[in-house]
């Protein structure tokens, strides 16, 4: 029973390894330039790897959290009930870095600078770090007309 648990959680932690290697390739490869690309290309690639990355991060802080021997039944790592939660997460928090990269591209004329990639990668980052406080404030949020 003690084998198969700790099995449980290597699995997450190798999901979040895989996960962190495709966002900082995806980096490498964007920012270092390793393929012709137009610069629209370049920093399409690195919102997505940042958004990523920041969910990336986010989950590592909440598995580190969550795997703690805990005494209450009900807060104990469930890997059943989490495997989705972190197979999933990574895709919308890189979907929250390619769809926040478009609202700024299209919103602001920014000049072909290495300034403004960071500050795409940054919020980028933020955007995949914070999706589901984002997520669940404008779910839970009343449209009123």
């Amino acid at each position: 029973m003690m084998k198969n648990k700790n099995m449980k959680k290597i699995t997450i932690y190798i999901i979040l390894i895989i996960f962190l290697v495709i966002s900082l390739s995806g980096i490498i490869i964007a920012y270092g330039q390793l393929f012709p690309m137009s610069y629209f290309e370049r920093i399409a690639i690195v919102s997505i790897s940042a958004g990523l990355l920041g969910s990336v991060v986010y989950m590592n802080r909440g598995f580190y959290q969550s795997i703690a021997e805990k005494t209450d039944e009900n807060k104990m790592f469930d890997f059943n009930r989490w495997i989705w939660w972190y197979l999933c997460r990574p895709i919308m928090g890189a979907i929250a870095g390619l769809i926040l990269f478009i609202i700024i591209y299209l919103a602001f004329d920014l000049d072909q600078t290495d300034k403004n990639i960071l500050a795409i990668f940054l919020t980028s980052f933020l955007s995949g770090y914070n999706f589901h406080e984002f997520i669940e404030k404008r779910i839970s949020k009343k449209i009123e007309i």
